[in-house]
């Protein structure tokens, strides 16, 4: 099986709500990711499974199409801490 990381933290991020540990940092992507991967397991059973995620940077898309992801809001600093 092979999940689209950042799609399904992203995902998670807006359909948990907020939660946070007890000292205030949030939680809600990485508990939303982790109930989500073990849902794929258990329906699915895979062999194995591969998370892909976005190398940092610019890739070939920005390159060949200007406005590539040019609509798409700055990440909440909330998920970025996740």
């Amino acid at each position: 099986m092979i999940v689209d990381g950042y799609s399904l933290l992203f995902r998670a991020f807006y359909s948990t709500r907020y939660l946070s540990t007890a000292a205030g940092r949030p939680t809600n992507a990485l508990h939303g990711f982790t109930g989500m991967l073990f849902k794929l397991i258990e329906l699915h059973s895979p062999d194995c499974i591969l998370v892909a995620l976005d190398a940092p940077g610019k890739t070939f898309r920005h390159v060949e199409f200007q406005e590539y992801k040019g609509t798409r809001k700055e990440t909440a600093p909330e998920l970025i801490e996740q």
